[in-house]
């Protein structure tokens, strides 16, 4: 019995733990389903973001004559960074944070993009005038819009003279003319205001053709601004419907959360729940910095044998008491988590998505980019906001493995020459959305 039991335990593990890639295989290439960087699609396979960018450095390797056969293999995140310190990965292409205690076992390439861990939450059913007043103000901050609003204001100084020349065509001047000289100089500014933002079209008040030749050019520019401007302000208010309070820092403890199993949002949350929150998020984060890879070029060796006894053995959780059970701070899996738990883990941010949507979690703390595309999802049908503000920046890069110098530098290499292409953003932006890449 003993015996039987010690080999399920045994296949258990082997099924958990990567699959060993083929003995021909040159680069073992780690993959889990985290859309949009990694999807499986029935009908065209792997896709996403990293699947093409790491097509396409691979193929440019491969004729190049630096890279041989390669394998996908999947495999979870924990499993993953198993992997690759024992080398049994060449390359883990699905999102991962770099962190200075990743980088002790195992580098990284080049950052690729940077996120950040937020909050995503059930939506409500009411405008959040606050959510739509931060819209506005940056969308005002985008680059361009501010001087394009001074230019617009030098044109009005423009019109307000031209109208001031050409009020005495009004048909009103004779009641104009008798108004106390504040109102008249008042009138050309009230004038030009309310027909370059739309709030009046073309009117028969000017009767000289100079006079209403000017009315028609306003009355364009003011069909054009007022169709820009209500535009953005439908915008706004149709975008913060449902949209809750964002959630501070100091909130994380209190609330009921699920986050993907072993990754920094794990840890992140964690540590919101083991150590008091003063209110001042640089005393949480100290900066994180790891050692340099010096590359050296060369074929690839055979892979050793050690790969196969590597293990991880989790850190110890600390208990508190609450009542009459005890409850550990530390996340939980959903299956042996009690009533007291604040954590939960999932297997993928989809799956704490949907854990979030059935209300078994007041929220979901986890990586920006990840959840702000499954929030547009249909299957969650606007039913779930993700919030902008992150509470720790986050970059991402492609893990490698330690055994590998020469494919760390030829991947840099390929990876930072179309970081610097010109259609990169477009690139991001075609998979993460259009808010994906700042101004800078």
């Amino acid at each position: 019995m003993v015996a039987l039991l010690l080999g399920c335990g045994l296949s258990l593990s082997a099924l958990a733990a990567c699959p060993q890639p083929s003995p021909e295989t040159d680069v073992a290439v780690g993959i889990r389903e985290a859309p949009p960087f990694i999807a499986h699609d029935d009908i065209r396979g792997q896709r996403g973001f990293a699947v093409e960018l790491w097509k396409s450095i691979e193929s440019d390797l491969q004729q190049q004559g630096e890279l041989g056969q390669t394998e996908w293999i999947r495999c979870s995140l924990s499993d993953q960074l198993v992997a690759l310190r024992s080398g049994q990965l060449d390359v883990v292409i699905s999102p991962l944070t770099i962190t200075a205690e990743r980088q002790e076992h195992f580098p990284f390439t080049h950052q690729y993009l940077g996120s950040g861990i937020t909050v995503a939450q059930n939506s409500g059913n009411v405008i959040n005038f606050g959510y739509a007043t931060n819209i506005l103000v940056d969308t005002v901050m985008q680059p361009g819009v501010p001087g394009a609003i001074f230019l617009f204001l030098l044109v009005n100084l423009v019109f307000i003279g031209l109208v001031s020349w050409t009020i005495k065509h009004h048909v009103d001047f004779e009641v104009i003319g008798k108004e106390p000289l504040l109102l008249r100089w008042a009138r050309p500014v009230v004038e030009t205001v309310v027909r370059t933002t739309g709030l009046y079209g073309m009117s028969s008040e000017f009767r000289s053709t100079t006079a209403k030749t000017l009315d028609a050019i306003m009355a364009v520019i003011g069909t054009i601004l007022s169709a820009t401007i209500f535009g953005v302000l439908t915008a706004a208010l149709i975008g913060s419907i449902g949209v809750t309070r964002d959630v501070s820092i100091t909130d994380i403890p209190e609330l009921k959360v699920a986050t993907l199993a072993n990754s920094t949002s794990q840890a992140f949350v964690e540590s919101m729940h083991q150590k008091p929150v003063s209110g001042s998020p640089g005393e949480l984060f100290a900066a994180q910095s790891g050692g340099e890879t010096t590359p050296t070029f060369g074929r690839r060796a055979m892979r050793g044998s050690s790969s196969d006894n590597a293990t991880v053995t989790p850190a110890q959780e600390p208990e508190v008491q609450r009542g009459d059970e005890k409850w550990s701070p530390g996340c939980h899996r959903p299956g042996a988590a009690n009533s007291e738990a604040r954590c939960l883990q999932a297997n993928s941010w989809f799956d704490a998505m949907r854990m979030l949507d059935r209300g078994e979690v007041d929220a979901v703390v986890g990586d920006w980019a990840q959840l702000s595309y499954l929030a547009r999802l249909p299957v969650f049908d606007q039913r779930i906001h993700v919030q902008s503000a992150a509470f720790k920046s986050e970059p991402y890069g492609w893990g490698i493995n330690p055994q590998r110098p020469e494919l760390l530098y030829a991947i840099n290499r390929e990876l930072i020459e179309r970081i610097r292409n010109p259609q990169w953003r477009y690139f991001v932006q075609e998979y993460l959305g259009t808010g994906s890449i700042g101004s800078n």
